[in-house]
């Protein structure tokens, strides 16, 4: 969102959580065409790896149009589609 200078902020909707640099995760959350391979494989992650998969795959779409996946297995796989 945009405060009231126009300044980007980012915000959460609602699964923050506090983690140290030995948390593991395994609450399985957010928009599936943005999730990271971990919450498909049903495994435990570390919060920062995957919202940084998270913003790459925004940033993807952002300069494509397009999301990289076309499926869950595709992504699992590494399979990229490239528009």
């Amino acid at each position: 969102i945009l405060d009231e200078n126009l300044q980007l902020k980012l915000i959460d909707m609602g699964f923050a959580a506090f983690y140290t640099e030995s948390t593991w995760f395994s609450t399985f959350c957010g928009s599936p065409d943005f999730a990271a391979p971990e919450f498909y494989l049903r495994i435990e992650y570390r919060g920062p790896p995957v919202d940084v998969w998270a913003v790459g795959v925004v940033l993807f779409s952002m300069l494509t149009g397009h999301v990289p996946f076309n499926t869950p297995t595709d992504l699992v796989k590494g399979k990229l589609g490239v528009p």
